[in-house]
């Protein structure tokens, strides 16, 4: 409660604009309200709970958030405000980092000299950074021996996938002891560049085929991926000293968002691979490519069309002045990791094949002699089947039949069924988006390939149902540890949010709760366990949100799970029982009977019901299957053959043969394995804030920026890491550190408790 003999101090007043606003007390009001003045001269009455002290001058622009005196949200946003005017776009919140998207490039604060300083310089490594972050990782990992994770968290266009490259930057200079990567590593081959280049050499390759413009992020990550980069203890020859050389890597991904290959919201993209083969081979780009292999005729006749409706309006008179990623780039990285010309060109005939797909236009068959109620369907124009049908290597006429047609088994027969027009589109999506998904599936699996450890095994992952923290082979047999990075969608609140806005909020709801169990549970525990005074901190619990979410018996996945299981399941059916549970973060909109909407601790989402199931079953037609199977497109049919061995999800209709799992029990199961191998890690984060929605410099959203503070539990962090203890020591790092008070340096284990026991006294 704000005290009347602060009057005429500089205060916080709430504002329904700008959330706070500077001002002053000016005395008491009516109906115990407060008479205050704004420092643009306004006077209101403000309750008393709406003022809050303002810190001095000179707390104004604090790098760790825990040296404010009011530790509060208002003093908490000003700070974050004005460092960020200052372009200090990082601010320490303890061990957790919080990063500000500038929308812009800041001059020198990842160039190769601040790398340099970072690693050379320990007083430098104090401040805010990035880097500073990946250095703790890397210095945790050499003095401890156990692996690590870095957790880079928020909301869409928030800076999360280039907050990632600069960690993987760092990470891979540290383990060269490089301040950067050697220039023009796309012209070397694999034999040539070591680990640490292999790695940074992901990021163009999986930005190119997993990400797209969104109308809050033009360059969205559209799926979930977490990098799990192994170190060993290496020796250097010249002066014996130890250090942690990475020697492979792997990455997992989760949840592509398929969809977006067959439609794309208002102001959106498809995946930015298909705009740099537009804007290259589609435009007959010279520049580009002269350099590319040459395409042959039958990949040429798929280059005649320059209007394609899954280009969407990025397929407009006016392209993006700088594109997200050129198709000679994406073509020199994927040589590098090994890709052959004729597997670049059978990954080009699979692109445009995907491109034309998305031209066949289906109406009624009038001339149909069917005596059933729902019209048939026939294709309006057959160029696009045609040209789709060479460039996969397969007969015209199957790929038509499988379109228009599906066979239903019954007990005793298989029947075949003339598709209605919306069957056929539903035919024709499914096999786009499971053509990409293996399309993606494969580029994955050979950058795995080119991560491999040098004995050639793979390391063991969360699919296998380990944790990112297990050991790995290598020749002399010693253990290896290692630093996961996980860059996973962030929360999506959408004019229209669908099944795959829930499966990505539900990812943040599970990641949310261990980093509530991180900062509160585990921080006030062990201040328990050791007996210390603490007054317990309240905070925001979503655990009842979660089991809203995945519960097993009535969650909303398992209802969605058993609708899909039922002949005759639909979307009606599952939102019927959706708004029939009775939870508190679960709401019916009366004005939407297909919607439902959810209490996230990120704010209320309104889902619809449409899509739900057919998308969660995600099935494709066995006809279709076999005749991708049995393509003369050799990457296409071997991708089939890899996908099968592996049983990968790429490839709806085996999955469900195999498993009968959806793609909502898969994701379930992903989750469950990913928050489980995270906690077996020492964890550091970085929370990551946009500053405005409009993706513009210099321009910080007051609204948005508070928003984000909250729903993160920004705040309530701070005050448990201020209130505990937050320089956090090992037994050799402290003797490092404080040795010299107690006049002497020792060696061994057992001279390093006795120094430590010399320094406390």
């Amino acid at each position: 409660m704000f005290s009347f003999d602060n009057c005429s101090r500089a205060v916080w007043l709430r504002d329904s604009k700008q959330v706070w606003v500077e001002g002053e007390v000016l005395g008491s009001g009516s109906a115990g309200r407060l008479r205050c003045r704004t420092s643009e001269g306004e006077v209101r009455e403000v309750e008393a709970d709406h003022v809050a002290l303002k810190n001095p001058r000179a707390e104004q622009t604090m790098a760790d958030l825990t040296s404010l005196t009011q530790l509060d949200e208002p003093n908490v946003l000003f700070n974050l405000q004005s460092r960020f005017l200052e372009l200090c776009i990082y601010t320490w919140t303890g061990p957790i980092l919080l990063a500000v998207n500038p929308w812009h490039t800041i001059e020198g604060l990842y160039s190769r000299a601040s790398m340099a300083s970072f690693i050379r310089d320990r007083q430098r490594r104090l401040s805010p950074h990035v880097y500073s972050v990946a250095h703790r990782a890397y210095e945790s990992l050499s003095s401890t021996q156990r692996s690590q994770s870095i957790l880079v968290s928020g909301e869409s266009g928030s800076g999360k996938t280039e907050t990632t490259k600069h960690l993987l930057q760092y990470l891979a200079a540290s383990s060269s002891h490089s301040s950067s990567p050697p220039p023009g590593e796309h012209e070397l081959s694999l034999q040539h560049m070591s680990m640490e280049q292999q790695v940074l050499l992901t990021n163009p390759i999986l930005e190119a085929f997993g990400n797209a413009k969104t109308v809050r992020n033009d360059n969205s990550s559209r799926f979930g991926k977490l990098l799990i980069l192994q170190f060993q203890e290496e020796v250097e020859q010249a002066s014996d000293a130890r250090r942690m050389r990475m020697c492979g890597a792997k990455i997992e991904t989760y949840l592509l968002e398929k969809s977006r290959v067959v439609r794309q919201g208002g102001g959106e993209s498809n995946y930015h691979i298909f705009e740099a083969l537009r804007d290259s081979l589609l435009a007959r780009s010279p520049a580009s490519s002269s350099r590319l292999p040459p395409l042959p005729p039958e990949i040429q006749l798929g280059l005649g069309v320059q209007d394609f409706r899954i280009l969407g309006s990025s397929s407009s008179a006016h392209p993006v002045v700088s594109p997200p990623c050129r198709l000679l780039e994406v073509y020199e990285a994927l040589a590098s990791i090994g890709v052959s010309d004729q597997q670049w060109l059978d990954l080009t005939r699979v692109l445009l094949a995907l491109l034309h797909l998305g031209n066949c236009d289906f109406m009624a068959d009038t001339s149909s002699s069917s005596t059933s109620d729902v019209d048939t369907a026939r294709l309006r124009s057959s160029s696009d089947v045609e040209v789709a049908a060479r460039l996969l290597g397969c007969e015209e006429e199957e790929l038509v039949k499988g379109l228009l047609e599906r066979r239903v088994k019954t007990v005793e027969e298989s029947v075949t069924i003339c598709n209605s027009r919306e069957k056929a589109e539903t035919a024709r999506d499914s096999l786009m988006k499971a053509l990409y998904g293996l399309l993606f599936h494969w580029i994955v699996s050979r950058v795995n390939d080119s991560l491999a450890t040098p004995t050639g095994r793979e390391l063991r992952s969360c699919s296998s149902g380990s944790s990112s923290g297990s050991s790995s082979g290598r020749r002399d047999g010693s253990r290896s540890v290692s630093i996961g990075v996980l860059d996973i969608f962030g929360f999506e609140l959408l004019e229209r949010n669908g099944f795959e806005q829930l499966c990505i909020n539900y990812a943040n709801e599970k990641l949310q709760l261990q980093f509530n169990e991180f900062v509160f549970k585990e921080e006030q525990e062990e201040y328990r366990r050791e007996g210390i005074p603490w007054e317990l901190v309240s905070y925001k619990d979503n655990q009842p949100c979660i089991d809203l979410i995945e519960g097993r018996a009535g969650g909303l996945l398992a209802l969605l799970d058993e609708e899909c299981r039922v002949p005759r399941g639909s979307d009606d059916g599952f939102v019927s029982k959706a708004r029939g549970m009775q939870q508190e973060h679960l709401k019916a909109p009366k004005r939407e009977r297909e919607a439902f909407a959810i209490l996230h601790y990120a704010g209320e989402v309104c889902y619809s019901s449409r899509g739900f199931v057919d998308t969660n079953r995600d099935l494709v037609s066995q006809d279709l299957l076999a005749l991708l199977g049995s393509s003369r497109c050799s990457l296409l049919s071997h991708m089939m053959q890899v996908d099968k061995r592996a049983g990968r999800s790429s490839m709806p209709g085996r999955r469900r043969e195999a498993r009968q799992e959806t793609i909502a029990s898969e994701f379930k199961q992903q989750l469950t394995c990913l928050t489980a191998s995270l906690v077996e890690t020492d964890r550091h984060y970085v929370r990551c804030l946009n500053s405005n929605a409009l993706k513009l410099p210099h321009k910080f959203d007051k609204p948005l920026v508070a928003h984000q503070l909250r729903c993160n539990g920004v705040v309530e962090a701070v005050r448990v890491v201020r209130a505990g203890f937050t320089g956090r020591y090992g037994r050799k790092e402290f003797e490092s550190a404080f040795a010299s008070l107690a006049g002497r340096r020792r060696g061994g284990e057992a001279s390093t408790n006795e120094a430590i026991s010399d320094v406390l006294r």
